[in-house]
C-alpha cells in the first residue's frame, strides 16, 4: 500500500514540474530582460512603446498601440495597473489584443473579463452630449517588483467619423528603453534609452519639453489653424439663434460696452465642459443646442460668443492662442479659444470665462493664429506681448484706537499681471482693490475708494479701509499680524510647498511689489516687539528685502520682493524660495504692543 501511494504521489510531483515546465517554457517573456544600469533603480522601466496610426481617405483611422512595462518598486503600480482607453462607443470600436502580466516565477495572468470594465470619463461625465465618450479600464493583477506589463490594443474609426488628430507621448516621467511613433507605416519618431521626464507644478508644458508628438491630416501648422478657426466660423455662422442678444446690450452704444455686458451673460450661463482627447470625435452641435443646454467645450463657448458678438453688430473674428513653443499642433494644444473685437479704439481680445484679455497680460508670450496671421506670409505667428512691468506699489497709513481698532487709508498702484482682466464697472474695481487689501491689512473692511488713473496697463487707487475687529490680544498686550501671504501670491503662481525642484519653474511673469506701511499707536502705548528685518539677493533673479523702524507714536515697515526672471532654474528657485519663505514667517509679520508699558524697549522678532 505505501508502495503504491508513493507511486501516485511521483506520478503527480511528475506531473506538476512537467506542467510547470510546460508554462515555463511556453510563457512570451523571451529571453531576460537586461536593465541599462543607469536606470536599474527606476520605479519602473517602459521597455518598448509603439504607437501606429493608419489613416484611410474616407475618413477612418486604425490605432495600434503595444507596451511592455517592468515594475521595479511598488511606488510604480498606481501609474501602470490600472491603463484607460478612451473612445467613442459611437464611433470607435476598442480591440484588446493582449493584457497579461508576466510574473518573476513564469506565470502569465490574463486581465480576465470581470477587470475589462466601461465607465465615464470624468471630465465628461454627466453631461448628456458626451454620453457616448467612455473609457475601458483594464486593471492588471499579479503586479510585484521584477513583473512585466503587457497591453496591445486597437482603437478602430469608422469611415467619416475619424479623429483628425492624435498626439502621443514620447517622453514619461519613467525611462524608455525603446519608442516608435509610425504613420500609414512610415516612422515619425523612433528613440532609444529615452531619459525620464519629471513632471513639477508650475514648469514648461510637454509640449515645449519635447514630449509630444502629434500626427494631424493637416500637413502644416497655417493648415490646421485654418481647419480650427473654420470651426468656430461655422458654428457661429447661425441667423436666428435663440439668444437674447438685444435685452444683453439695451442702452450701450460703444462696442466695448456691448462686449462686456454679452461676455458677462454668457460666463454666468455657461458651463465649460473639458473636451475628451483630440482622438475621440465629439458630437457637432449646433448654437441653439449649445445655449438650451447651457454647457459647452472651450470651442463651442467661443464660437458662441463670436456668434452673440456679430448678432450685436460688432465687427469681429475668432482666434487660437496657443501657449507652446511647439508645432506639435492638435486641439489639445489650444490654450484658449477667443474672439478678436475691432473696434475705434482698436482690437481688443476676448475669451468666454476671462472676458477682455489684456496685452501684454495672462496670455504674454502665446502665438496668435487669427485671419491676420493665415493670410500673412511670415512663417510664425504673431505672439500676445509678454508683460515686463508687473509691479504692485502700496502705501498704507493705520491709525489704531485705545480699543485695538484700526482705520486705514491707502493708495494702491498696479500694472502688468496685477491687474485682473477687466475693471470696467465698480464691483470689478472692488474686487481689484479687496484681492491686495485681505493680504496686505489684517480682517480689512474696504470703505471708500476713489480711482486716480485706469488704462489697460495701470490702475490706481486712493481708499479707505477700518478693521472687522479688535487686534488679537494676549495677557494685556495686541498683536498686529501682517496676512501670512502676500498679495504678489494671487498673481504669480510659486509652488513654496516643495523645496527642490529638476526642472526649471516658469512663471506668469517677472514682477515687484513694494509695501510701505506706517501705523500710528494710541498715546502711552509702545512697540515692545517689531519684525525682523530681512535681507536676500538672488543675484541678478530676485531679492526680498524688509525694514522696520520705530519712531516716537509710530512704528513703520517697508519690503520690497522682485523676481526679475520668468524662468527660474532649480537652483535659482530654491534660493528664491529661502527668500519668501522668510517674508512669510510669524518673525517677520508681526508687531507686538502694550499701553502699559511706555517707553519700554523694542526689539525685533527672532
Amino acid at each position: 500500500m505505501r508502495s503504491a501511494r508513493h507511486a501516485i504521489v511521483v506520478l503527480v510531483a511528475l506531473a506538476a514540474c512537467s506542467w510547470a515546465a510546460t508554462i515555463r517554457a511556453e510563457s512570451p517573456r523571451g529571453p531576460a530582460v537586461t536593465i541599462p544600469d543607469q536606470f536599474k533603480d527606476e520605479d519602473a522601466v517602459i521597455l518598448d512603446w509603439e504607437d501606429s496610426v493608419q489613416l484611410g481617405n474616407d475618413g477612418s483611422s486604425t490605432w495600434h498601440e503595444k507596451k511592455r512595462v517592468m515594475i521595479q518598486n511598488d511606488r510604480a503600480i498606481g501609474a501602470f495597473a490600472d491603463p484607460r482607453i478612451t473612445y467613442n462607443k459611437d464611433c470607435q470600436t476598442v480591440s484588446v489584443l493582449v493584457a497579461r502580466t508576466l510574473c518573476p516565477d513564469g506565470r502569465v495572468v490574463e486581465v480576465p473579463k470581470y477587470a475589462r470594465n466601461e465607465v465615464s470619463p470624468r471630465d465628461t461625465a454627466g453631461w448628456p452630449a458626451f454620453a457616448p465618450i467612455r473609457q475601458l479600464v483594464l486593471t492588471f493583477s499579479a503586479i510585484e517588483p521584477g513583473a512585466i506589463l503587457e497591453l496591445e490594443w486597437e482603437l478602430t474609426s469608422k469611415p467619416g467619423n475619424g479623429p483628425q488628430e492624435f498626439e502621443f507621448v514620447v517622453k514619461s516621467p519613467y525611462p524608455i528603453l525603446e519608442r516608435r511613433v509610425m504613420k500609414n507605416g512610415v516612422t515619425v519618431h523612433e528613440a532609444k534609452s529615452v531619459n525620464p521626464l519629471p513632471e513639477e507644478a508650475a514648469g514648461l508644458t510637454s509640449r515645449d519639453r519635447g514630449a509630444i508628438v502629434a500626427i494631424s491630416r493637416s500637413s502644416t501648422a497655417k493648415e490646421w489653424a485654418r481647419d480650427m478657426l473654420g470651426r468656430l466660423e461655422s458654428f457661429a455662422h447661425v441667423e436666428h439663434a435663440d439668444l437674447p442678444i438685444d435685452d444683453w446690450t439695451s442702452g450701450k452704444a460703444d462696442p466695448l460696452d456691448k462686449a462686456a455686458a454679452i461676455q458677462e451673460k454668457l460666463a454666468a450661463q455657461l458651463n465649460v465642459v473639458e473636451t475628451p482627447p483630440p482622438w475621440v470625435p465629439i458630437e457637432r452641435r449646433s448654437a441653439d443646442t449649445v445655449w438650451r443646454s447651457h454647457y459647452a467645450t472651450p470651442l463651442e463657448a467661443a464660437g458662441l460668443l463670436l456668434l452673440c458678438f456679430r448678432n450685436a453688430g460688432l465687427n469681429c473674428e475668432p482666434l487660437l492662442a496657443v501657449s507652446s513653443d511647439s508645432n506639435e499642433l492638435t486641439e489639445a494644444a489650444v490654450s484658449a479659444f477667443g474672439v478678436a473685437l475691432h473696434s475705434r479704439s482698436g482690437t481688443s481680445w476676448w475669451h468666454t470665462t476671462q472676458g477682455h484679455v489684456r496685452d501684454p497680460g495672462p496670455w504674454g508670450g502665446w502665438k496668435r493664429y487669427d485671419k491676420a496671421s493665415l493670410e500673412s506670409g511670415d512663417a510664425e505667428p504673431p505672439k500676445f506681448r509678454l508683460p515686463d512691468d508687473s509691479s504692485l506699489e502700496a502705501s498704507a497709513v493705520v491709525t489704531l484706537d485705545d480699543k485695538a481698532n484700526y482705520t486705514a487709508k491707502l493708495d494702491l498702484k498696479l500694472s502688468g499681471l496685477f491687474l485682473n482682466s477687466a475693471l470696467r464697472t465698480d464691483e470689478e474695481k472692488k474686487a481689484a482693490i479687496n484681492s491686495v487689501l485681505t493680504q496686505l491689512l489684517p480682517d480689512a473692511e474696504l470703505g471708500k475708494f476713489t480711482v486716480t488713473s485706469l488704462s489697460d496697463s495701470v490702475f490706481a487707487v486712493s481708499a479707505e479701509a477700518k478693521s472687522t475687529k479688535p487686534l488679537r490680544s494676549v495677557e494685556g498686550q495686541f498683536f498686529f499680524f501682517l496676512p501670512h501671504d502676500s498679495p504678489w501670491t494671487s498673481r504669480f503662481e510659486f509652488p513654496m510647498g516643495r523645496s527642490k525642484r529638476k526642472t526649471a519653474l516658469r512663471l506668469a511673469g517677472p514682477f515687484e511689489e513694494n509695501i510701505s506701511l506706517e501705523l500710528k499707536i494710541p498715546e502711552g502705548w509702545s512697540a515692545i516687539a517689531m519684525p525682523h528685518d530681512i535681507s536676500h539677493v538672488v543675484g541678478t533673479t530676485a531679492s526680498v528685502n524688509q525694514h522696520a523702524a520705530n519712531a516716537a507714536g509710530r512704528v513703520t515697515l517697508t519690503s520690497t520682493t522682485a523676481v526679475r526672471k520668468r524662468d527660474l532654474s532649480p537652483e535659482d528657485f530654491a534660493q528664491t524660495r529661502v527668500a519668501l519663505s522668510d517674508a512669510q514667517t510669524e518673525r517677520a509679520r508681526v508687531f507686538a504692543f502694550s499701553p502699559a508699558a511706555k517707553n519700554a524697549k523694542t526689539k525685533k522678532i527672532d
